[in-house]
């Protein structure tokens, strides 16, 4: 169901509504913390104005952040660390992990629906492609590039 749903993200798509991106990216870094207890990840939001605000509904923020920073913690070796700020007029957050990084080919398909790279893990390739479709649905996008170390995800949203 919540696939549904996020695959008709531009349909549901509430501009109206104002979520503080601090607030949100605390809570997320506290629940992935524990979801990749086993691993002892560090997960920080740093830097981030409690004032700055994504012009969406938060239960679109979450999904997409959510998602960034479980796929982070996936290939991290040590930490993830979440950074939000304006940038040009619009809401900037990136999400990066010191993990190995990706090939330059499958930084090109690893946000198509259906695309994995860690056959390891249980999941449905979905996650990129829906934090794109929720982004996009906004007028935003997500860009992938590799940062040394690790892979750094930045999604561009409208601010609030």
């Amino acid at each position: 169901a919540s696939v549904d749903r996020y695959l008709a993200a531009g349909l549901t798509a509430d501009h109206r509504e104002r979520t503080p991106v601090a607030t949100v990216a605390q809570a997320l870094c506290g629940l992935m913390a524990r979801v990749h207890g086993d691993r002892a990840l560090q997960f920080q939001a740093e830097g981030i104005a409690d004032d700055l605000q994504f012009a969406g509904a938060s239960a679109d923020l979450e999904e997409m952040l959510g998602n960034l920073l479980d796929n982070a913690g996936k290939w991290a070796q040590r930490e993830v660390t979440v950074t939000a700020r304006v940038d040009d007029e619009q809401l900037r957050i990136d999400v990066r992990d010191d993990g190995p990084g990706l090939a330059a080919e499958a930084l090109a398909q690893v946000t198509l629906r259906g695309v994995r790279l860690d056959e390891r893990e249980n999941s449905s390739g979905l996650g990129l492609a829906i934090v794109g479709d929720i982004a996009a649905s906004y007028g935003g996008r997500l860009a992938l590039e590799n940062a040394q170390p690790g892979l750094r995800a930045t999604l561009w949203l409208p601010m609030g």
